[in-house]
């Protein structure tokens, strides 16, 4: 299978435009090398070559079903997420103690590339999933990181974004929705909600990042959401 990505291009811009390579003149980057950031990227290539991008026109034809009550996907997605946990990408940018190699953002981001080229319906759950983590990371109190992050750092659990309204789809400036800060949990508006893909997944655990910037350990951010937080704690 040809290359998903025009890797001299990416290098291009990563290496020539964005000086990626300086990086470990900084601190936090002072263990790594260009030839560590290269290595990244190719084994994004090779995970994105043989499990994603096989299945793409499948991933496009086939799309999630509820079947008794679970969300079902065509075997190969379980195959690419576990190909991508194993190669570390669910927490490759974040610190050690969290399973990760904290490397910089840029070349994640260059990895990530890679499989968003390969197969952009499956790339969604790890991409959801990472945004996911990096909120709570910034937000969420120990406790909280430890119930619920380490299980996506490590690829056991799926984040989704459970928000969409039907009059707005991805136009964020045009949801209804608010919430306000209470005793116990936020009320949330009547605005009419529907469900985000993500949010139902096979994964038998998900958590919402709608739920999270508004009031950590609040129950029912979302009005309507399917996610394991609401479920959990409504």
């Amino acid at each position: 299978m040809p290359p998903v990505l025009n890797r001299r291009d990416l290098q291009f811009q990563l290496f020539e435009v964005l000086d990626t390579a300086a990086l470990p003149a900084r601190p936090r980057f002072a263990s790594q090398t260009r030839a560590d950031y290269e290595a990244v990227l190719a084994l994004a290539a090779e995970v994105a070559e043989r499990f994603f991008a096989p299945h793409a026109r499948e991933a496009d034809e086939h799309e999630p079903v509820v079947r008794e009550g679970r969300v079902v996907l065509p075997a190969a997605a379980a195959r690419a997420m576990q190909a991508f946990r194993e190669a570390g990408f669910f927490s490759a940018h974040h610190d050690e103690e969290f399973g990760g190699l904290a490397l910089p953002w840029v070349v994640t981001q260059a990895a990530m590339a890679h499989f968003q080229a390969a197969n952009l319906a499956w790339s969604g759950y790890p991409f959801l999933t990472i945004g996911n983590a990096n909120l709570q990371r910034q937000f969420a109190s120990p406790e909280q990181q430890r119930r619920y992050l380490q299980p996506l750092l490590e690829g056991r659990w799926f984040g989704t974004m459970a928000l969409s309204e039907p009059q707005a789809g991805s136009g964020l400036a045009d949801i209804a929705t608010t919430a306000t800060p209470g005793a116990t949990a936020p009320t949330p508006s009547t605005a009419p909600r529907c469900g985000f893909p993500a949010a139902s997944t096979n994964s038998p655990r998900t958590s919402c990042i709608w739920c999270w910037p508004v009031w950590l350990g609040a129950r029912r951010a979302c009005a309507a959401s399917a996610c394991f937080w609401c479920r959990a704690t409504a």
